[in-house]
């Protein structure tokens, strides 16, 4: 029922019974939103339209028209699905709800305006669900039984063109789905699409990505399910012989090496893929092993001053600054950089620095010499022993 008039109007539809008059649906802005409704044959129904808006008048136009339900209407006639990919479009805006029709999870309200597919695999295989061309809120949910009053739901979707429905179908079961709106009053066209559900995309990072042995090594599964339908497990294999589950996932390496890290996920329907990289550990860790300055000095004295550099994994190129107490914090004195190579823990690469006291150090009667080690071209694994004070060194006039 729809309205061609030229101003603001509403329609209501009404039916009268020994309590009066009973309002059948919801009242429309008649020329904007027709007035839909499901009548019973015998049945009167009065209508009711009207100004929107106070002062409005023209010309009104009434029409009402009947709109078969769709063939697919009840549980019986469920639309049978061909093969894959299967692609139905239709209108449930005069489909009905039968007796004993279930409410599925996923729904706001009983079941409204449904309509139903079947679906018998021939092999088993994950397959989903989806909307498309539709423009009012739905549901879509699937069951497993042989009537409409003893099914039982495997899965429901809300808004099923933007959430696809992904399940796990056996070989030779037949599978309903039915589609329905959410809200009373709404419906209209869809184009329901079933088709295999295509495999995820596994994939991770990590972070540290220089890891060393002293890092705990945080693993992120950046997998993709082309649905979004999201995933439930996921596991790890970290190549050195341990294993973990969940994501994120930890793990600290005991030893510098290459290790294949191998990472699979699986989805709620029982989609899985898998994947791995290399995860290289490697330790560059140097510190100041001896700090060697003069115990006394005067004033326009030149001496040296020694830092020696421990090194036991990897050669590595050093920088190592030189600082010297002033009021206030600490002034540059001097920096060196050259390679330091593995030696044994005992022994040490001298890198050493001559300075000449100055008339304020012995005006302050002393001086704090402090060195920093700077790693080049890696992350220093263990930074705490990279910065060292000496002991202050009494300055004389």
């Amino acid at each position: 029922m729809s309205y061609g008039s030229n101003f603001r109007t509403f329609s209501a539809v009404y039916s009268y019974n020994e309590w009066g008059f009973l309002q059948w649906g919801t009242c429309e802005a008649g020329n904007l939103f027709p007035a839909r409704l499901t009548v019973s044959a015998g049945e009167t129904y009065y209508i009711q339209a009207g100004i929107w808006y106070p002062d409005s008048q023209g010309i009104l136009t009434l029409e009402i028209g009947f709109q078969p339900a769709p063939p697919n209407d009840d549980f019986a006639n469920a639309q049978p699905v061909g093969a894959l990919p299967f692609s139905y479009s239709s209108s449930n805006q005069a489909a009905t709800s039968e007796s004993g029709e279930p409410r599925p999870s996923c729904a706001y309200n009983e079941a409204l305006n449904t309509v139903w597919f079947a679906f018998t695999p021939n092999e088993s295989r994950s397959v989903s669900a989806r909307l498309s061309n539709v423009y009012f809120s739905t549901y879509l949910a699937v069951y497993t039984g042989d009537a409409v009053t003893n099914l039982a739901e495997e899965r429901c979707a809300d808004y099923a063109q933007y959430n696809p429905l992904a399940f796990n179908a056996e070989a030779g079961k037949t599978y309903y789905f039915q589609l329905g709106s959410q809200y009373y009053g709404e419906g209209g066209e869809y184009t329901f699409e079933l088709d295999y559900t295509p495999p995820p995309i596994a994939s991770f990072w990590y972070w540290s990505s220089d890891a060393s042995i002293y890092d705990m090594v945080t693993f992120y599964s950046s997998s993709y399910d082309p649905i979004s339908g999201g995933f439930s497990d996921f596991w790890w294999a970290f190549g050195d012989g341990t294993t973990a589950t969940g994501n994120p996932a930890t793990h600290q390496y005991a030893a510098d090496g290459d290790y294949s890290v191998w990472h699979k996920v699986q989805t709620p329907d029982m989609r899985t893929a898998e994947t791995s990289q290399v995860v290289q550990v490697r330790t560059h860790d140097v510190g100041i092993g001896k700090f060697s300055v003069p115990q006394s000095a005067k004033a326009g004295q030149t001496r040296s001053v020694s830092v020696g550099i421990s090194n036991t994994r990897y050669p590595e190129a050093v920088e190592v600054v030189l600082y010297k107490s002033v009021p206030g914090g600490y002034g540059f004195v001097g920096q060196l950089l050259q390679t330091v190579l593995v030696r044994p823990a005992n022994r040490t690469t001298e890198f050493s620095f001559n300075y000449t006291f100055t008339a304020e150090d012995a005006a302050m009667g002393k001086v704090t010499f402090m060195a920093i080690a700077y790693l080049q071209g890696y992350r220093d694994a263990l930074p705490g022993d990279n910065e060292v004070n000496a002991s202050p060194t009494k300055v004389a006039r």
